[in-house]
């Protein structure tokens, strides 16, 4: 871990490469100190990178200490945070492609949030071929940084 100019306790937990992406949530999430963990879902855009600082800035207000887990792809985008206060200590964690998260005891340990839920399909449906061309723009250019 480390601590940025800032003061926050920052790292990654998911590498890009020539290979191609490394995920490293199960040594990061899984860990054994975490008691709970809340895996978000959603679409590019919808707002998950937004939700994990606004709950790690809600909790750092009330006491808790917060690490922040930036995206390899995009540094100022988050990926995930872990918060603790004493004993207690939870994640929330971006579980959307290319870093997937599937819950191995879902309701217990393990909790879903999908953002998708709160989206506006109407003005999201008028904008699906605007948008699809953006996705198919984004992969292109992630598989040409990685050919580099």
């Amino acid at each position: 871990m480390v601590m940025r100019s800032t003061g926050e306790r920052a790292f990654f937990a998911a590498s890009n490469s020539a290979k191609g992406f490394f995920s490293y949530y199960g040594e990061c999430f899984d860990h054994p100190r975490i008691g709970q963990v809340y895996a978000v879902k959603g679409g590019p855009g919808t707002g998950k990178s937004h939700f994990l600082r606004s709950v790690a800035e809600y909790g750092e207000a009330r006491g808790w200490q917060c690490e922040y887990v930036y995206c390899s792809s995009d540094p100022h985008s988050l990926d995930g945070v872990i918060l603790s206060c004493g004993e207690d200590c939870m994640a929330l964690l971006d579980a959307t492609a290319p870093h997937l998260y599937e819950p191995q005891h879902p309701g217990v340990r393990e909790h879903l949030i999908n953002l998708g839920d709160f989206w506006d399909r109407e003005k999201l449906s008028k904008g699906g071929d605007r948008i699809g061309a953006l996705n198919q723009e984004k992969s292109k250019a992630f598989r040409l940084a990685y050919r580099y």
